[in-house]
């Protein structure tokens, strides 16, 4: 199955949205998704340890509708072609 990632967050020549993810099973959740971006970017949390939303994302987007996750949600069940969109902030420290 084929998922289209898009986010605000860019790493350069590892992670330059939009991206195609394929996954092997045709049965993939949005869990799955954040796992295999998380493996992907590294230094970025998706997911916690105790399987809730990483701290470092703010908000998801499935077909450019908003979706509020919750754990229960982290397993909405995806479709070939679904659009997911992962928006971070980070907050800008200053200093000098």
């Amino acid at each position: 199955m084929k998922v289209v990632i898009d986010s605000n967050l860019m790493i350069g020549n590892i992670f330059e949205p939009p991206v195609e993810l394929v996954f092997q099973s045709d049965i993939i959740t949005i869990k799955d998704v954040l796992e295999r971006l998380e493996n992907i970017c590294g230094s970025v949390q998706f997911l916690r340890k105790d399987g809730d939303l990483g701290n470092d994302v703010d908000e998801v987007f499935i077909n450019d509708e908003n979706h509020i996750i919750l754990r229960r949600d982290l397993n909405t069940y995806l479709k070939e072609g679904d659009k997911v969109t992962v928006n971070i902030y980070y907050e800008i420290l200053g200093g000098g």
